[in-house]
């Protein structure tokens, strides 16, 4: 038989099977009903669309940094004409970085002095120059002599190369920008511990509440303990470190085009300084005449600092591309030490008789107002990045050595007090600094 005649003989068949039983008219007459009743509901009235939108916070990507504020407006690392290396607090974090000094070992072409020069606190070489200079937190010179913690880094910019048109002064070497915390988006409890060797104890918290769009709070905490290897084989005291900080961020007036963040910072040290071990002039290397854990100080070296840094900060958007961004800060850097330096022919003793006393008390206080406008737009199809600012620092430093109220016998052994200055005449001086910059 034919294929056609074949289809046209069991079209029938198929037909007869799909005819609906009685049964199932109640369902048909129930769709039918259902489909009534949306007939109906179209006709009530629909709300207008709503639209929501918001501004979504940038998470930090563990080591890579994604933004970066070294190049005086906030962009991306790469859009830098220059090198650079950047210490994110992810990797800070995981390595449990206490000072800046540990944190900068991640960084290729620092070398690290032992108060060469007379200066004390951090001490370091960018590219074979000097950074004492070349110190900046947020932007802004940060050039006193302490010991600098991390526990309120955000992350750490350090820009390769002169930096003269950015930052209007300081060493071929490059540039060492600290960035502190700032409240975030959303809230944020953190508390971490950590235990080591050595009498190594650490504590730090990082708390953030977010209140409205307009007002948020951030909290950094700090606490740090440690000892050492070293000791005075005379009587045991070993060099310490006891180390308190406190930061405080509060943001305002956020949802808005003009905003403000407050930020305080305290940093409190005192700690038992280790100057060393002796260095044998004849052979031109570290003498090996005492064991290297040798220490030459007692319990009564200090080296005590208290730093307090206040800074008012004002973002004023003009539109998306427009922006006035001023900055005045108020700092105090006070410190006095005692070290007691190693002998290169007599071995320690218990009353800090043997070595030589290295004292100083020293109050820097500076006042900055910084104030950057930055904008873009084209010029027929070349793009625009405009630049301006001023800068004005006023510098007030007052330096002395300490008073030595005891003798240098064992019958009367030296006895240093923090801040008890010596009769001399002091080494001060107050510097009015102004800066103005333009770039395209």
């Amino acid at each position: 038989m034919p294929a056609d005649a074949s289809r046209q003989t069991a079209r029938p068949r198929s037909c007869e099977r799909l005819i609906s039983p009685p049964r199932l008219l109640p369902l048909a007459a129930l769709l039918t009903l259902s489909f009534g009743a949306g007939a109906q509901s179209g006709n009530e009235q629909t709300m207008a669309p709503v639209i929501v939108t918001d501004t979504a916070e940038r998470q930090p990507d563990g080591y890579l940094a994604t933004r970066t504020r070294v190049g005086k407006v906030e962009q991306d690392p790469h859009n830098i004409p220059q090198a650079i290396t950047t210490v994110t607090s992810a990797l800070m974090e995981e390595q449990q970085v206490g000072s800046l000094r540990e944190a900068m070992r991640n960084v290729s072409g620092i070398s690290f002095n032992a108060a060469e020069g007379g200066r004390s606190g951090d001490n370091m070489n960018l590219r074979g120059f000097y950074t004492f200079g070349d110190i900046y937190l947020d932007g802004i010179r940060d050039t006193a002599q302490y010991n600098r913690e991390t526990f309120n880094y955000e992350q750490i910019d350090v820009l390769r190369g002169a930096g003269a048109m950015l930052f209007g002064r300081g060493q071929a070497g490059g540039v060492i920008n600290q960035v502190s915390k700032t409240p975030l988006q959303t809230d944020k409890y953190k508390l971490t511990g950590s235990i080591g060797t050595d009498g190594y104890r650490e504590v730090t918290a990082d708390l953030n509440k977010r209140f409205n769009a307009d007002i948020g709070l951030r909290v950094n905490l700090m606490n740090r303990d440690e000892g050492s290897w070293r000791e005075n084989t005379a009587n045991g005291d070993q060099p310490e470190v006891h180390r308190q900080g406190a930061a405080i961020s509060l943001a305002l007036n956020q949802d808005s085009n003009n905003r403000f963040w407050l930020n305080h910072y305290y940093l409190k040290t005192r700690d038992m300084p280790d100057y060393g071990i002796s260095f044998d002039n004849a052979t031109r290397r570290p003498s090996e005449r005492f064991p290297s854990k040798s220490y030459w100080g007692t319990d009564k070296t200090f080296d005590n600092s208290d730093t307090t840094i206040t800074t008012l900060v004002n973002e004023y958007h003009f539109d998306p591309d427009s922006m006035l961004r001023t900055q005045l800060r108020f700092a105090d850097y006070k410190r006095s030490y005692w070290a007691q330096a190693p002998s290169a022919t007599a071995a320690p003793s218990a009353n800090a008789v043997s070595g030589s006393a290295k004292t100083r008390s020293m109050d820097y206080e500076t006042v900055t107002l910084q104030s950057d406008y930055s904008t873009r737009f084209k010029t027929g199809t070349m793009g625009h990045e405009f630049l301006a600012g001023m800068e004005y620092l006023n510098e007030d430093n007052y330096r002395h050595g300490l008073r030595n109220f005891g003798g240098t016998t064992n019958a009367n052994p030296p006895l240093y007090l923090p801040y008890k200055e010596a009769t001399g005449a002091a080494s001060s001086f107050t510097s009015d600094s102004y800066a103005l910059y333009v770039q395209d």
